[in-house]
Protein backbone atom coordinates (compact mmCIF):
# COMPACT_ATOMS: atom_id res chain seq x y z
CA UNK A 1 0.00 0.00 0.00
CA UNK A 2 1.39 3.59 -1.24
CA UNK A 3 0.55 6.69 0.68
CA UNK A 4 1.00 10.14 -0.85
CA UNK A 5 1.23 13.33 1.83
CA UNK A 6 0.78 16.60 -0.05
CA UNK A 7 1.99 18.79 2.61
CA UNK A 8 3.87 21.84 2.86
CA UNK A 9 4.41 22.05 6.62
CA UNK A 10 7.08 19.84 7.87
CA UNK A 11 5.61 19.44 11.27
CA UNK A 12 2.39 18.44 10.38
CA UNK A 13 4.15 15.78 7.46
CA UNK A 14 6.19 14.51 9.87
CA UNK A 15 3.24 13.95 12.48
CA UNK A 16 1.02 12.35 9.66
CA UNK A 17 3.76 10.34 8.55
CA UNK A 18 4.50 8.95 12.15
CA UNK A 19 0.63 8.47 12.57
CA UNK A 20 0.37 6.11 9.41
CA UNK A 21 3.60 4.08 10.26
CA UNK A 22 2.63 3.63 14.09
CA UNK A 23 -1.31 3.68 14.25
CA UNK A 24 -1.97 2.12 10.69
CA UNK A 25 1.04 -0.08 10.06
CA UNK A 26 2.31 1.57 7.02
CA UNK A 27 6.12 0.68 5.82
CA UNK A 28 7.51 4.24 5.94
CA UNK A 29 9.32 3.31 2.50
CA UNK A 30 6.00 3.14 0.82
CA UNK A 31 5.41 6.95 2.29
CA UNK A 32 6.08 9.93 -0.28
CA UNK A 33 5.71 13.33 0.49
CA UNK A 34 4.57 16.29 -1.96
CA UNK A 35 5.10 19.76 -0.57
CA UNK A 36 3.32 21.86 -3.73
CA UNK A 37 1.44 20.93 -7.15
CA UNK A 38 5.10 20.75 -8.65
CA UNK A 39 6.63 17.75 -6.82
CA UNK A 40 2.88 16.76 -6.66
CA UNK A 41 2.72 15.96 -10.64
CA UNK A 42 6.63 14.56 -10.18
CA UNK A 43 4.93 11.73 -8.09
CA UNK A 44 2.35 10.92 -10.14
CA UNK A 45 3.50 11.08 -13.33
CA UNK A 46 4.17 7.78 -13.96
CA UNK A 47 1.06 5.23 -14.40
CA UNK A 48 3.32 2.70 -12.90
CA UNK A 49 3.63 4.67 -9.41
CA UNK A 50 -0.21 4.63 -8.17
CA UNK A 51 -0.73 5.71 -4.68
CA UNK A 52 -3.52 4.04 -2.42
CA UNK A 53 -4.21 7.05 -0.24
CA UNK A 54 -3.47 10.34 -0.22
CA UNK A 55 -3.46 12.27 2.66
CA UNK A 56 -4.04 16.22 0.92
CA UNK A 57 -3.69 19.16 2.83
CA UNK A 58 -5.90 22.16 0.91
CA UNK A 59 -3.67 25.57 1.28
CA UNK A 60 -0.23 24.75 -0.22
CA UNK A 61 2.10 26.22 -2.11
CA UNK A 62 2.06 25.94 -5.96
CA UNK A 63 5.69 25.95 -7.24
CA UNK A 64 7.86 25.14 -4.52
CA UNK A 65 8.91 26.84 -1.16
CA UNK A 66 9.68 30.23 -3.39
CA UNK A 67 6.09 30.40 -4.92
CA UNK A 68 2.72 31.62 -3.48
CA UNK A 69 0.63 29.46 -0.74
CA UNK A 70 -2.71 28.57 -3.29
CA UNK A 71 -5.92 28.77 -0.68
CA UNK A 72 -7.51 26.16 -2.54
CA UNK A 73 -4.27 23.79 -4.03
CA UNK A 74 -5.88 20.60 -2.74
CA UNK A 75 -8.66 20.76 -5.58
CA UNK A 76 -6.51 21.08 -8.34
CA UNK A 77 -5.06 17.63 -6.69
CA UNK A 78 -8.34 16.22 -6.50
CA UNK A 79 -9.02 17.18 -10.13
CA UNK A 80 -5.90 15.60 -11.64
CA UNK A 81 -6.88 12.19 -9.25
CA UNK A 82 -9.90 12.37 -10.92
CA UNK A 83 -9.08 13.29 -14.39
CA UNK A 84 -6.50 10.81 -14.78
CA UNK A 85 -8.91 7.92 -13.81
CA UNK A 86 -7.01 7.19 -10.99
CA UNK A 87 -8.54 4.28 -7.81
CA UNK A 88 -6.90 6.64 -4.85
CA UNK A 89 -8.56 6.91 -1.83
CA UNK A 90 -8.32 10.78 -0.52
CA UNK A 91 -8.58 12.01 3.23
CA UNK A 92 -8.46 16.07 3.53
CA UNK A 93 -6.34 17.20 6.65
CA UNK A 94 -6.42 20.83 7.05
CA UNK A 95 -5.98 23.66 9.05
CA UNK A 96 -7.69 25.88 7.77
CA UNK A 97 -11.69 26.58 8.11
CA UNK A 98 -12.14 29.08 5.42
CA UNK A 99 -11.22 28.78 1.77
CA UNK A 100 -12.31 30.94 -1.57
CA UNK A 101 -11.90 28.90 -4.87
CA UNK A 102 -12.78 30.55 -7.56
CA UNK A 103 -16.36 32.64 -7.16
CA UNK A 104 -17.51 29.96 -3.60
CA UNK A 105 -16.65 31.22 -0.82
CA UNK A 106 -16.15 28.61 1.80
CA UNK A 107 -16.86 29.16 5.42
CA UNK A 108 -16.47 26.20 7.20
CA UNK A 109 -15.20 22.92 7.03
CA UNK A 110 -18.58 21.14 6.81
CA UNK A 111 -19.37 23.14 3.51
CA UNK A 112 -16.15 22.15 2.23
CA UNK A 113 -16.29 18.58 3.20
CA UNK A 114 -20.01 19.02 1.61
CA UNK A 115 -18.12 20.49 -1.76
CA UNK A 116 -15.66 17.48 -1.85
CA UNK A 117 -17.75 14.66 -1.53
CA UNK A 118 -20.61 16.46 -4.33
CA UNK A 119 -17.47 16.82 -7.24
CA UNK A 120 -15.27 13.58 -6.24
CA UNK A 121 -17.73 11.39 -4.87
CA UNK A 122 -15.49 8.05 -5.79
CA UNK A 123 -12.17 9.29 -3.95
CA UNK A 124 -13.22 11.68 -1.39
CA UNK A 125 -13.64 9.90 2.39
CA UNK A 126 -13.39 12.01 4.56
CA UNK A 127 -11.64 15.56 6.54
CA UNK A 128 -9.89 16.04 9.36
CA UNK A 129 -9.40 19.58 10.79
CA UNK A 130 -5.60 19.56 12.11
CA UNK A 131 -4.45 21.60 15.36
CA UNK A 132 -0.68 20.63 15.90
CA UNK A 133 -0.91 21.55 19.33
CA UNK A 134 -3.53 18.83 20.02
CA UNK A 135 -3.55 15.17 18.82
CA UNK A 136 -7.32 14.88 18.69
CA UNK A 137 -7.32 15.17 15.60
CA UNK A 138 -4.73 12.24 15.25
CA UNK A 139 -7.08 9.83 16.09
CA UNK A 140 -9.54 10.96 13.69
CA UNK A 141 -7.27 10.98 10.81
CA UNK A 142 -6.18 6.85 11.99
CA UNK A 143 -9.85 6.19 11.63
CA UNK A 144 -10.35 7.39 8.66
CA UNK A 145 -6.61 5.84 7.07
CA UNK A 146 -8.26 2.19 8.51
CA UNK A 147 -11.01 2.41 6.81
CA UNK A 148 -9.31 3.14 3.36
CA UNK A 149 -6.98 -0.03 3.78
CA UNK A 150 -10.16 -1.89 4.20
CA UNK A 151 -11.36 -0.89 1.15
CA UNK A 152 -8.11 -1.56 -1.10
Amino acid sequence: MKVLIVEDSLAKEQRIAKLLIERNGVNAADIAVAKNLTTFYAQTRHESVQFDIIVLDMTFGVHGTSGGREDTAGIEVLQAVLSRGLKTQVIVATQHDRFNYRQIKIESLDDLNDLLVDWFPDHMRGLVEVDLAESEWESRLADLVDRCIKCI
